[in-house]
């Protein structure tokens, strides 16, 4: 389970937790990193774009190909993305990855 996953499932019963249990739990949630790095936004927008031709199935040799970046790299990036839940794992051998609902809807701010 992804610590954003855990977050959310939690959210849903915070008002059942202890003042003890919920300070922890807040102070927990302000210290988990959601910001995105600039190679997981080029992702995220690349499958975004890309969705219905591939079919929301891309390996990282598909998304390395289209932004020109090897694909080791666009590996490690995809983990942060699977963690915060933006994208999922759709298949393996080669392992391929699709959005969620939330990696459609989240907002990128490109300042």
């Amino acid at each position: 389970m992804s610590k954003q996953r855990f977050i959310k499932e939690v959210e849903l019963f915070k008002d059942k937790l202890s003042p003890e249990a919920l300070k922890f739990f807040e102070d927990f949630k302000d210290k988990t990193p959601t910001g995105l790095t600039e190679l997981n936004i080029e992702i995220l927008c690349y499958m975004r774009e890309n969705e219905s031709k591939f079919g929301n199935c891309f390996t990282s040799k598909i998304i390395g190909e289209g932004l020109n970046t090897a694909p080791k790299r666009v590996s490690g990036s995809l983990r942060k993305l699977l963690n915060l839940c933006l994208i999922e794992k759709n298949g393996s051998a080669p392992v391929q990855y699709g959005l969620t609902a939330d990696g459609r809807a989240y907002r990128i701010d490109k300042n």
